[in-house]
């Protein structure tokens, strides 16, 4: 099993966040590919302008943001 997390740093959460874990990893099986660990966090603009600047040195607003593990 895959270890998939939800971090919320807005108001906003998944009602059901262990169905979109299911589907998640059905996704991946059927694509064939397997991940240990997936974080999926749910950030305003502002944060993610913030990373964007910090790490990726973007200046400007994205709607997804991934990292290599």
């Amino acid at each position: 099993m895959n270890d998939i997390t939800f971090i919320y740093e807005t108001p906003f959460e998944l009602d059901n966040p262990s169905r979109v874990q299911n589907w998640i990893c059905v996704c991946l099986d059927s694509l064939g590919f397997s991940a240990k660990q997936i974080s999926i966090a749910f950030m305003d603009d502002e944060s993610l302008l913030r990373i964007n600047k910090e790490f990726l040195k973007h200046d400007y607003y994205t709607d997804v943001i991934t990292f290599d593990y």
